[in-house]
């Protein structure tokens, strides 16, 4: 009896040293791969990349906030911008373009004091807004363009 169940002990030893060779290559591939010379610094990967991912759900929620923000933003905007009669287009898009350096440099002020901000996302609103405010003006000189085109008759 005793014969049979060293024989089955050592299979189990034969079959568990096996895997264990396994995981070990196998550790030593993902350690590889991670650029980790030990499983120390593979431990320390792990906690910043545990930290990324907790930074990358606060910033997944910041953005959702943000863009709920610029939904009401814009509902808001296009209400008011609704409200503007044809003959006074010309006065508040004047008046808007005076008044865009004063607002923007407090939404940059506001911004970046809540840490939201860089200087490419500046520069990528104001090249917005500046479309936005002539936006109507070239919108109307391409149509009157596409207008005078098609009154060409082709040859």
């Amino acid at each position: 009896m005793q014969i049979a169940q060293r024989r089955q002990l050592a299979e189990q030893i034969a079959a568990l040293t096996e895997k264990i060779e396994e995981l070990r290559s196998r550790q030593a591939m993902i350690l590889h791969n991670l650029d980790c010379k030990n499983n120390g610094e593979a431990q320390r990967f792990g906690s910043y990349l545990d930290k990324l991912e907790e930074m990358q759900e606060k910033l997944a929620a910041q953005r959702e906030s943000l863009t709920q923000q610029l939904s009401a933003t814009i509902k808001q905007y296009l209400e008011i911008e609704n409200m503007i009669q044809p003959e006074d287009e010309d006065s508040v898009r004047q008046r808007r373009t005076a008044l865009r350096p004063d607002v923007a440099f407090e939404r940059e002020q506001q911004l970046s004091h809540n840490g939201y901000i860089d200087n490419i996302s500046i520069q990528i609103a104001q090249q917005i807004v500046d479309v936005q405010i002539v936006g109507d003006k070239i919108s109307e000189k391409v149509q009157t363009s596409m207008a005078q085109h098609k009154e060409v008759p082709d040859r």
